[in-house]
């Protein structure tokens, strides 16, 4: 059991859940506005990834998705366990670096999009 379900980045922000880690955090919320999207984010997941879908318009949207909440998670791992601290920079890169991978596993067709 933790002592404390605080956000680990914002101490004083209410209990961390998963709609707080990866959507209302406020760093993650700057890690949305990076690619536009921060502004469609609700309180209903399933609307927020549906307004995501429908502001990429590309069929790896999801890949898109998941890219940057493993660049948040990473980056707020890193905080918690490394002692480093967060950044946009640090989100980028891990975000560029999977979405590189992601490029690799992809049909020739959606490559020139990625």
């Amino acid at each position: 059991m933790l002592d404390e379900y605080s956000c680990v980045l914002y101490h004083s922000a209410p209990e961390e859940s998963l709609l707080h880690l990866f959507f209302h955090c406020p760093f993650a919320l700057a890690c949305w506005n990076f690619l536009g999207l921060a502004h469609l984010i609700s309180g209903d997941l399933l609307m927020t990834l549906s307004a995501f879908k429908d502001q990429l318009r590309v069929p790896f949207f999801m890949e898109i998705i998941v890219c940057l909440c493993w660049s948040i998670w990473s980056v707020q791992n890193d905080s918690i366990f490394s002692n480093l601290q967060h950044s946009m920079m640090n989100c980028k890169h891990i975000f560029r670096q999977e979405l590189a991978l992601v490029k690799l596993r992809a049909k020739a067709r959606h490559k020139p999009m990625i």
